[in-house]
């Protein structure tokens, strides 16, 4: 119960961080993921943005990217390896970066939106959002995917998980649910 409380506030500060990175920076669109990667660097990737800060946020760069379009609709970074990274842009298609985001290649060429990176046992595992599927989970980098339950709402708007994707968030147009068993039951 300790850990699911942790896991819960971890997830309620990572959102207020990005709330109050959206007040400091209102130029960011409203689609926008942000990552962290320890307590300086953060990445935050949305819709024609992809861009690193490494002094917390207070300047931004540009992250130089071979993706086909800078209008990503979905971005994790690996729980285990932040080098690692996954984008889904705009017009399909998932792909995959094992050097911070620089050079990417095509994982998946379905439709996964509200992608989320978790660690299971120190491997990473993607969890997301299948138009058809509902909730999937992929345990090979995003290349595979397997059904992990029917989330209670659709459209989902918006998916978080603790770091070992045992306490699953979702927002859709009716309301916040939550899965403390990986999604099998909201």
């Amino acid at each position: 119960a300790r850990a699911d409380q942790f896991a819960v506030e971890r997830i309620q500060r990572r959102e207020q961080r990005r709330r109050q990175l959206h007040r400091e920076a209102p130029w960011l669109p409203p689609a926008c993921r942000l990552a962290e990667d320890g307590e300086d660097r953060l990445v935050i990737a949305g819709h024609n943005v992809f861009q690193e800060s490494t002094d917390g946020g207070t300047t931004w760069t540009d992250i130089p990217a071979d993706l086909p379009s800078l209008d990503i609709h979905a971005f994790a970074q690996s729980a285990v390896d932040p080098e690692r990274m996954w984008a889904y842009v705009a017009g399909g298609g998932l792909y995959a970066s094992t050097d911070g985001g620089t050079r990417w290649s095509e994982a998946y060429t379905g439709d996964i939106v509200g992608l989320v990176a978790v660690s299971d046992e120190g491997a990473d595992v993607l969890l997301g959002i299948d138009p058809f599927e509902g909730l999937v989970r992929s345990a090979d980098g995003g290349v595979t995917w397997t059904p992990a339950g029917k989330p209670p709402t659709s459209p989902v708007a918006s998916l978080v998980a603790t770091p070992d994707g045992r306490t699953i968030l979702l927002g859709g147009t009716d309301g916040l649910y939550r899965s403390d068993d990986g999604g099998a039951t909201w």
